[in-house]
């Protein structure tokens, strides 16, 4: 039997591409401005230090010019600018970066107002053995049933956002959970996993979420009243310091502007449980592009706006 075969070294530094800026920033009304600027890296680099100093970085309100933005602090993943603005519902916020070395890049987005949350109620329960995954440490810890009605703005698109977090004097910043179980015909389909990993300071920095997101695509102007489940992630932990520090339980509810729900889309389908995406990593489709909102550049400059419900203490 003869089975011919060949071999070729691929130098990938070939391929290369020259790097760009990366700019991402969540526009949150009613909280100081800032925004993290990095770089593109090949694929090949060890280590890289994607922190970006030397930057200017212009900020553009309602299409006036309204300040220079200021490095506050930089490490390897990259620089982090601050404005003294702080965003107001309906402003128009634009962002340009010029650096020497790097195209210049420009984003632009719109804040959008607050869920309007008219009701809410959540209750706490007590879990049995047959309610928990035998092998699950979690066995028996609290699990808890609520709803909350919201109205939503007639006659225009509105977008949405939904996450579960915990929080004590402890915490320098929310644990968001993955422990947010839903069930409606307005949220979005086979949502798991998908805020995993997010970058955003808005919806839990680096660790690991699950989120919903929706539209009201099919409750335009409507009243409406979704419920949900909740479990108890930190039933194990020490009960009398999170009693001491005063820890609780939040269910986040969002509004995004149109750009930050297109690209929370975009990282669904970016999902490695997504079969189209198990094409792309096999090579046998297009890979997906997260979707970007900035010209010349990547990343997401996007608003958005949050009510938090209180769901009551770790340790009812």
């Amino acid at each position: 039997m003869l089975l011919p075969s060949c071999l070729r070294e691929v130098d990938l530094s070939e391929y290369s591409i020259p790097a760009r800026m990366v700019m991402n920033a969540d526009v949150v009304a009613g909280q100081p401005l800032s925004l993290t600027l990095s770089k593109t890296w090949f694929i090949g680099t060890k280590h890289p230090n994607l922190g970006l100093e030397g930057a200017e970085i212009q900020l553009y309100v309602n299409g006036t010019w309204a300040e220079e933005m200021v490095p506050l602090s930089t490490d390897s993943a990259g620089t982090v600018y601050c404005a003294a603005y702080i965003p107001k519902v309906g402003d128009v916020v634009r962002l340009e970066a010029t650096r020497e070395g790097y195209p210049d890049v420009v984003a632009e987005d719109v804040v959008p107002s607050a869920p309007q949350i008219t009701a809410h109620q959540f209750v706490w329960e007590e879990a049995t053995p047959e309610d928990t995954i035998s092998y699950s440490p979690w066995i028996n810890a609290p699990r808890g049933e609520g709803a909350f009605t919201f109205r939503d703005s007639a006659g225009e698109p509105n977008y949405y956002a939904l996450a579960l977090y915990a929080q004590d004097t402890l915490m320098e910043r929310p644990m968001f959970c993955s422990s947010l179980y839903m069930s409606d015909d307005i949220l979005e389909k086979e949502q798991e996993g998908i805020l995993e990993g997010i970058f955003s300071d808005s919806f839990g920095g680096s660790g690991a979420l699950t989120a919903q997101i929706f539209t009201d695509e099919t409750i335009d102007g409507q009243t409406y009243t979704l419920s949900f489940s909740a479990a108890n992630s930190y039933f194990l932990l020490d009960k009398n310091l999170h009693l001491e520090h005063g820890g609780q339980y939040y269910l986040r509810v969002y509004s995004l502007s149109e750009t930050y729900y297109r690209f929370l889309k975009s990282l669904q389908n970016y999902s490695y449980d997504n079969i189209l995406q198990d094409f792309a990593n096999q090579g046998m489709s297009d890979p997906f592009l997260l979707f970007s909102n900035v010209e010349g550049g990547i990343g997401l400059v996007g608003g958005l706006h949050y009510t938090d419900i209180p769901l009551g203490p770790f340790y009812p």
